[in-house]
């Protein structure tokens, strides 16, 4: 950006959110250079399954999800027709958590507009790509979560949006900004979505290392024997082969108790399926159930405990990394525990591996409510190195994890500085902060 520098003269905007801008540039308000439209209450027995899409608040996205759009019959299009979405207009969520989000409608099919998802429209003094990067950022974005209304569920007004103050340079130079802005973004959104490719091709190779690893050991010139396992293949000829039950202590959590029903029953917090992530545990919302003494001590949890999910994400795991003094589990949740023969730290990677492997949905039966039953989960059969092998593996594992999340972590990092410059490339081209008159486009630039 170095070819790129301030204009001559500035003057004050008067507007906080905007500061000062080029001398020869105006404000005015949104609704004088564009057409705001509000959508329309469709009830829900007006719907079909084959007809015009409605775009309702949830759908807003870069790309629309069109088999989750709710559709009404063909014929009614004439009575709906000024809720026709055009292309390029600019959708924008109007109440609700996603308040303020906006995208433009790129798309070339007919679809109409619910209630509480607006339109800004440009009319013909503006250039369409101009306002919908000024409708990006936060020149406009600022206001509108300033001026939201209401208590549990914020709303904003179409009046509200019109009368936003934006900067108006003349339509030539818009249109220069839109071209600048149209290029640049481009070629930072392609930086992004390489990077994006590179996080998963990482987490593929992660996960291949691991599959590997617990099925195959770390040595490459080992015998190797059939494990009649399908799922798993050949595994080293020194390797057992047993049950999780048989190898693992395991144990159900307790279930629900809203309210005391025992004298000395105590109001404790326990883990739910929910808390349970990829390898990690959440204390964000932890709920409180009645548990007797004894119950207490029966599901109380441990440092090194791998709590395994039984219902929702089934088989999903993550160890007790911390002491948690009085915490019980729900029967939503198994808890595993170690012995001579199996380490769970070996079995969390191998639980990993059977849920990517698809073999969970048929043990547990996807087709119908998913549950990873004590039964099913005891008879799951798995390959078992000595345990001093185990514990090689996980030291293996453990180190490959560190080094690929590092790398992971450091890319991410990188996407969220290309997605801040962005965001204050589009604000300072919009607002004149950067002169943007001579520059040269890729295909403009000579050779």
């Amino acid at each position: 950006m170095s070819e790129l520098k301030p204009y001559p003269e500035y003057k004050d905007s008067g507007v906080k959110w905007i500061g000062e801008i080029p001398e020869d540039w105006g404000i005015v308000k949104i609704k004088f250079c564009s057409r705001l439209i509000n959508g329309y209450s469709f009830n829900s027995d007006e719907y079909v399954d084959v007809g015009i899409p409605v775009i309702r608040i949830g759908d807003i996205a870069e790309n629309i999800n069109w088999k989750n759009t709710k559709r009404i019959p063909d014929e009614s299009i004439s009575k709906f027709e000024r809720f026709l979405i055009q292309e390029n207009d600019i959708l924008i969520d109007m109440t609700g958590a996603t308040i303020g989000k906006t995208t433009v409608f790129r798309s070339k099919k007919e679809a109409l507009l619910n209630q509480r998802v607006g339109i800004i429209r440009a009319r013909k003094g503006i250039n369409g790509d101009f306002l919908s990067y000024l409708i990006h950022s936060s020149v406009f974005k600022g206001p509108v979560k300033f001026l939201c209304y209401g208590g549990a569920q914020e709303n904003i007004g179409t009046m509200d949006i019109g009368n936003i103050l934006i900067p108006y340079p003349k339509k030539h130079i818009q249109e220069k900004i839109g071209v600048f802005l149209v290029e640049k973004v481009s070629q930072i959104d392609s930086l992004i979505d390489d990077k994006e490719r590179l996080i998963k091709l990482l987490d593929e190779k992660r996960q291949a290392i691991i599959t590997e690893t617990v099925t195959k050991g770390l040595d490459p010139n080992v015998k190797m024997k059939d494990s009649g396992i399908e799922w798993i293949g050949e595994v080293p000829e020194h390797w057992n082969l047993g049950k999780v039950g048989y190898l693992f202590e395991i144990t159900l959590g307790k279930m629900i108790q809203p309210s005391s029903k025992r004298k000395g029953d105590e109001l404790v917090p326990y883990l739910k399926a929910n808390n349970i992530q990829d390898g990690f545990i959440t204390y964000e919302k932890v709920d409180e159930m009645y548990a007797s003494p004894s119950e207490i001590k029966r599901y109380e949890l441990e440092y090194n405990d791998l709590l395994v999910c039984e219902g929702g994400d089934v088989a999903r795991s993550a160890f007790v990394e911390e002491y948690l003094d009085g915490y019980i589990f729900q029967n939503a949740l198994h808890r595993v525990r170690g012995t001579e023969k199996g380490d769970v730290r070996y079995l969390h990677y191998l639980l990993n591996m059977v849920r990517n492997s698809g073999y969970i949905d048929l043990l547990v039966n996807r087709a119908t409510i998913a549950h990873f039953t004590k039964d099913k989960f005891s008879s799951l059969k798995i390959p078992c190195p000595p345990i001093n092998e185990q514990k090689n593996l996980i030291t293996f594992i453990q180190k490959i994890e560190r080094e690929i999340k590092g790398i992971i972590k450091d890319v991410y990092i990188q996407i969220k500085k290309l997605e801040e410059y962005r965001e204050s490339l589009i604000y300072e081209a919009v607002t004149g902060k950067i002169d943007v008159r001579d520059y040269a486009t890729e295909k403009e630039k000579p050779y």
